[in-house]
């Protein structure tokens, strides 16, 4: 039970891995099934900054065990003032074709299109005025706007190793939980 007999005495050898300096990931299952990830920096000296992922896909941050706060709010403190620069640091931007007509009964065109983010504003081709902000998540009556307005491409936030084309759950959740989201 990690006791040893040294010198006649009985001592207990304690793992000091988990308070050594650098960077240490958990992943722990919570009692509905979902894995829920965290991640802890612990320097040489100074304050320990752990990040914690709840079962809502929202990532937390903990400043020496303090109190919790959005991690975005930690970014913005950074300089990351809204969402679209949040957004940058971890998506690349695509052009999508918003010309083709998206049938609702097939989950696989809605999933690669729907519930991606707009990475631009875009406005209305005729007017100039703006019909979807930039981090706005596209859905099918969002879609249908667009393609009524005339609108052929829009710039959406993907990622290459997402099948889905860059709809990141645990951001999105994240930035809706920030109090300070623009």
């Amino acid at each position: 039970l990690g006791t040893f007999i040294i010198n006649g005495a009985e001592r207990v050898i304690v793992s000091q891995l988990h308070r050594s300096p650098g960077v240490v990931f958990e992943e722990t299952v919570h009692p509905n099934g979902s894995k829920l990830y965290s991640a802890r920096i612990i320097p040489f000296r100074g304050s320990w900054v752990e990040f914690t992922v709840d079962i809502h896909d929202v990532v937390y941050v903990h400043i020496d065990k303090k109190k919790k706060f959005p991690a975005t709010a930690l970014l913005r403190a950074f300089g990351y003032g809204n969402d679209e620069d949040i957004l940058r640091l971890f998506f690349t931007t695509r052009e999508l074709d918003l010309t083709e007509e998206i049938d609702p009964s097939k989950a696989a065109q809605r999933r690669d299109v729907l519930g991606l983010l707009l990475a631009e504003e875009v406005a209305d081709p005729d007017t100039g005025e703006i019909i979807a902000e930039i981090a706005e998540e596209l859905t099918l009556e969002l879609y249908n706007r667009l393609q009524r307005a005339g609108v052929k491409k829009a710039r959406v936030f993907s990622s290459g190793s997402d099948a889905r084309g860059g709809e990141s759950p645990l951001l999105k959740n994240t930035l809706r939980k920030d109090p300070t989201s623009s």
